[in-house]
């Protein structure tokens, strides 16, 4: 899968490489055939030094937002949008602290009347 964004300076392209770098990163692997891709394996370039670590830097607060105060992140929307449950599921899964990649849940996700199951084994007597 190839995207490329052509704008000239200042019309946010950052802000789009960003974004997009975080649907890739968090893409919904149930309702859509492109699969999640692990962040070794997405390329984002730009032109300028200056551009990359701007794009880097803004990923890395934007993940550092979305793991604390999820709804405060510039992104929320859009991503939460993109990870909208499907209301006829069966049930929701989620692993509120999966220790073999760093990941935590900060929050219990709003699953509406879908019923929620939660791998806590990571958490057990902790929270």
């Amino acid at each position: 899968m190839l995207h490329i964004y052509n704008a000239s300076a200042g019309s946010g392209k950052t802000f789009t490489l960003a974004r997009e770098y975080l649907r890739m990163l968090l893409r919904d692997t149930q309702h859509d055939d492109n699969k999640r891709l692990p962040h070794s394996r997405i390329l984002a370039v730009t032109f300028t030094k200056k551009a990359t670590a701007e794009m880097k830097e803004r990923i890395l607060y934007e993940l550092f937002v979305l793991s604390t105060t999820p709804t405060q992140s510039d992104h929320w929307e859009a991503l939460h949008e993109d990870l909208k449950l499907n209301p006829d599921a069966s049930y929701f899964h989620y692993c509120a602290n999966n220790t073999i990649y760093g990941t935590e849940w900060k929050y219990v996700p709003d699953t509406g009347n879908v019923p929620l199951v939660c791998d806590m084994s990571s958490n057990f007597l902790s929270r």
